[in-house]
């Protein structure tokens, strides 16, 4: 399982690159470095193995205090032939989720 395919190491913990169960594993304990006020499904869209998922989030960077929020952010998700994921990806504005990872005022 490829988790971020196609994207470059960054310094946010819940942007890096992964692989296999344990790198999806890492990802969401990654996700404690957020806290979350809202994860709101918008759309599903499905062709074949794959699917797309919209998503409005806001959630605030503990380190930092600062809040990110993406309106229909995209999860891109594929499957193999057994259902199981084999490709996951974040499409989202990264230069905002980096700058309240920093902690710039400019996010």
């Amino acid at each position: 399982m490829e988790w971020e395919y196609d994207a470059s190491p960054t310094e946010v913990p819940w942007l890096q690159p992964r692989q296999g169960r344990s790198g999806a594993a890492e990802f969401f304990a990654s996700l404690g470095s957020l806290e979350f006020h809202l994860f709101e499904l918008r759309t599903i869209l499905e062709e074949g193995t794959t699917v797309v998922a919209l998503i409005d989030i806001e959630a605030t960077v503990r380190k930092t205090g600062l809040r990110v929020q993406e309106l229909e952010e995209a999860h891109i998700w594929h499957f193999g032939d057994d259902g199981l994921v084999s490709r996951f990806r974040h499409r989202a504005d990264t230069l905002k989720h980096l700058r309240a990872w920093q902690g710039s005022s400019a996010c």
